[in-house]
């Protein structure tokens, strides 16, 4: 019985949970469209709602999406709008006001809601390969 405790213990509150790594790994044009691709090392969750892709206040949901990859569709005409060193996060649904949210709000958003919303740094055209 104390082996049972002590293993529930250690397990549900000395050991962090696992967080995935989520990140931007491609950014390519095609066509007349930027391809935003979202790399996870987990699988990402497929329901009823959607992921959307914030760059600062601008807002992306169109998307193609594979086990573990989102890519994002950003006309390119949307894409060269977009300021230097602005926020990049993703949300599954649209339920967060981008306007409201701040940087450090975003990160400890993300933390608390792992397989909602993860916080992917910050945007720069440099990423994108031509």
């Amino acid at each position: 019985m104390k082996h049972t405790l002590f293993f529930f213990f250690f397990q549900f509150f000395l050991v962090p949970a696992y967080r995935a790594q989520t990140t931007v790994s491609s950014v390519k044009h095609v066509g007349n469209t930027v391809e935003l691709t979202v790399t996870s090392d987990k699988a990402f969750y497929v329901g009823n709602n959607i992921h959307v892709l914030h760059i600062g206040k601008t807002v992306f949901k169109h998307s193609r999406q594979s086990k573990k990859s989102l890519v994002f569709l950003i006309p390119e005409k949307d894409f060269s709008l977009l300021a230097e060193g602005e926020t990049m996060w993703m949300s599954y649904g649209d339920r967060f006001n981008a306007e409201t949210l701040s940087d450090h709000y975003i990160q400890q958003l993300a933390k608390q809601n792992p397989n909602a919303l993860w916080h992917l740094g910050l945007f720069s055209k440099d990423l994108l390969k031509e």
